[in-house]
């Protein structure tokens, strides 16, 4: 395990003194590069994965978390929340994409879309802009009984 791995239990409070750490460690190690650098970057990189992945799944659960990584945790357990639904059926689709409809004008692929258009994206992008409350998900009749 790399030494900011160790440092940083699964569900301590990430604060910006982490972050320098890790920045600290990555100048000692890659300062000429080289083999020693690529090494460290691989552990670090494999290592830093397995921890975030482990943090998001003890972390989602927690609602007073205040991490700088606390928006990451919202997102992701917003974004949980909404690929949840669509599997269970509660958000309609057309032709398999999910139906959204605009909070806000944007402009998405060069096209221009207003706020209350409804448009039928993939799912990553029917989830990333809910998510990110840009959207929200067109559900069923049924659910909204």
């Amino acid at each position: 395990m790399s030494e900011l791995s160790k440092s940083l239990s699964l569900v301590e409070l990430l604060n910006s003194e982490h972050i320098r750490e890790a920045r600290r460690l990555l100048s000692v190690y890659c300062r000429k590069g080289g083999e020693m650098c690529t090494k460290y970057l691989e552990i670090t990189s494999k290592t830093s994965r397995i921890v975030g992945s482990l943090r998001l799944l003890e972390l989602r659960r927690s609602k007073d978390y205040s991490g700088i990584d606390a928006g990451i945790i919202e997102l992701t357990r917003k974004m949980e929340e909404l690929y949840s639904m669509y599997l269970s059926g509660i958000w309609l689709v057309s032709a398999g994409n999910p139906l959204i409809k605009l909070l806000s004008d944007l402009t998405l692929e060069g096209v221009r879309y207003e706020k209350g258009d409804l448009l039928a994206l993939s799912i990553e992008k029917a989830v990333a802009l809910s998510a990110l409350g840009i959207a929200v998900p067109m559900k069923s009749v049924a659910v909204e009984l």
